[in-house]
């Protein structure tokens, strides 16, 4: 059997929920293959569920340094960081994520949540706010020609509308928690209106955050 059929039994068995066998085949494959660094994230991702972080940890930063452009394995190190609230080195996690997907709006978030874990909130509206932008982009807003871009292809007639506008105009389809988020770190710094804006839009969307 080779490194990448263990590989493969061992995400199947933690999709399973059989954690300690998964990990044995991961053991197996990185026996046969010490360089992989797809082994070194998957058996992160298991050693997180069965509770033992501080090998997470580690295989997290080996997948890491076998392969310095690996996203996911920034990103998930990042959260397990910020689970221990390690901030600060979940906060240059997330920027080295942001560096490899600019336009990833879950790295953002999760940077913000760092940012405002460390009381830092003009970073963490900062990110909170870029994130929300690129949901916007995703969601057809063209963010050049400040227009919606429709099913068809075709751009609305609308007029070009600043950050607050499209929010108002897109309110009801944004992720909530990012708006609650934002504006917990706008109250923060008393700017009250900003925090009030974003309260509401967050409720319209989803009720239950009332």
């Amino acid at each position: 059997i080779s490194s990448r059929e263990y590989l493969e039994r061992g995400i199947l068995l933690a999709q399973r929920e059989s954690y300690h066998e998964a990990i044995e085949n991961f053991n197996q494959s990185l026996d046969l293959e010490p360089g992989n660094a797809d082994t070194y994230y998957e058996r992160a991702i298991v050693y997180e569920r069965v509770g033992r972080d501080a090998l997470a940890r580690e295989d997290y930063s080996s997948a890491i340094r076998l392969s310095p452009d690996f996203a996911l394995s920034y990103n998930n190190r990042g959260l397990l960081l910020s689970r221990l609230e390690l901030h600060e080195e979940a906060v240059r996690d997330f920027s080295r994520m942001i560096q490899l997907e600019a336009d990833n709006p879950n790295a953002y978030e999760s940077r913000g949540r760092a940012y405002a874990a460390l009381n830092k909130p003009h970073e963490a509206i900062a990110d909170f706010s870029q994130a929300i932008l690129l949901e916007s982009a995703s969601l057809g807003f063209d963010l050049n020609t400040r227009k919606l871009t429709l099913d068809d292809g075709l751009s609305s007639d609308s007029e070009e509308t600043d950050g607050q506008d499209l929010l108002e105009a897109l309110g009801s389809q944004y992720n909530a928690s990012l708006l609650a988020l934002r504006g917990q770190q706008q109250l923060t710094l008393k700017n009250y209106e900003d925090a009030l804006s974003d309260f509401d839009l967050a409720l319209q969307q989803d009720a239950e955050l009332a």
